[in-house]
């Protein structure tokens, strides 16, 4: 549920810049433009703790992405504890 709710998060954030910006075909890594970023603020404002039970990371993209974003919400001190059954 945690990594669909991102999912959501990021392509409505992405489906708001190509309204305002337009097809972009070069690449822009700024901060202000990352999705993933933004999300990860947003986050940050919204918890200063955040649980995730029996928490499983099997796709190889959602652990790029989850990099980024635990990056922002470490920086911005918010607390993420994880729990898991898995040795």
């Amino acid at each position: 549920a945690f990594m669909h709710s991102v999912h959501k998060r990021i392509h409505k954030l992405k489906l708001s810049d190509l309204e305002t910006h337009g097809r972009d075909f070069s690449i822009n890594t700024s901060p202000e433009r990352n999705p993933i970023i933004r999300v990860g603020l947003e986050l940050a404002k919204e918890y200063k703790l955040l649980c995730l039970d029996e928490f499983q990371v099997i796709d190889v993209a959602d652990a790029m992405i989850l990099r980024q974003l635990f990056t922002v919400l470490w920086r911005r001190g918010t607390v993420v504890v994880c729990t898991s059954n898995r040795p």
